[in-house]
């Protein structure tokens, strides 16, 4: 059987000793979801496209918020890049449309989705609600990062006008528009 994915916890990586203790919900995970067992392999990715091979070194009880899980590495990392050089401005859509696109662009490996409001967005974002649903697009973007056992999560950026979107975009080679109406 094939060693099993985890995608770390953002901003976690193991500590000179070679290990990271996990505890919450991906302990959780890690336990009652995939079924670990102590001196199981993983493969393990930080979404930044740090990989390692580890293993299961130690399943304990925890403390009040479920198991605690530490993992140790078990081979070399490795830096992955497995995302394709194609960014996508996308004018925001409504929320299960647009929860839609960000899982299929980040299973698709997209580089980078940057959601744009035009003169003719129906869903207009507050600050607030905007940043509520960056976070919503981000989480979906690791999620879907996990299923498909990638090294590098696709970038959401912040909601912006299409004009600064387009003017952030002249740089890149190959630019194409499509457009319902089209041909």
């Amino acid at each position: 059987m094939h060693p099993r994915f985890f995608l770390l916890p953002e901003g976690t990586r193991p500590g000179p000793d070679g290990t990271v203790a996990l505890a919450g919900e991906e302990a959780v995970h890690l336990r009652r979801v995939l079924r670990l067992r102590e001196g199981d392999r993983v493969h393990l990715a930080d979404g930044t496209g740090w990989r390692a091979p580890a293993r299961v070194r130690r399943i304990g009880a925890g403390r009040g918020n479920g198991p605690r899980v530490v993992l140790e590495l078990a081979g070399p990392a490795e830096e992955v890049d497995d995302l394709v050089p194609v960014h996508l401005l996308v004018a925001v859509l409504k929320k299960e449309a647009m929860d839609w696109l960000v899982q299929k662009a980040a299973e698709l490996g997209a580089a980078r989705l940057q959601p744009v409001v035009t003169a003719r967005t129906v869903v207009r974002l507050d600050s607030s609600r905007a940043g509520a649903r960056l976070e919503r697009w981000r989480g979906l973007a690791r999620q879907a990062l996990k299923q498909c056992r990638g090294g590098r999560v696709t970038e959401v950026a912040p909601v912006a006008p299409l004009e600064a979107a387009l003017a952030a975009c002249a740089g890149l080679p190959g630019r194409f528009f499509l457009w319902e109406g089209g041909g």
